[in-house]
């Protein structure tokens, strides 16, 4: 993931691998439209699936950004 990853603030190394661990990796997102994100965890919320907007996509470099 180093290679990737370029993180901000005090992330931990054990964070840093756990996205890239398969076991907590797969099926925990989802791509929404921002106009349509908070409906989309709604619907989700009402269905018994735990759900919450964690970030964005943005125009860059193609490298993930992750905040502590």
């Amino acid at each position: 993931v180093a290679e990737v990853v370029d993180p901000v603030g005090a992330v931990s190394e054990t964070a840093l691998l756990l996205l890239a661990d398969a076991q907590t990796s797969g099926g925990l997102l989802l791509g929404a439209a921002p106009e349509r994100a908070a409906r989309a965890v709604e619907e989700l919320a009402a269905q018994g699936v735990p759900a919450a907007v964690v970030g964005e996509v943005r125009p860059g470099t193609g490298r993930i950004t992750v905040r502590a």
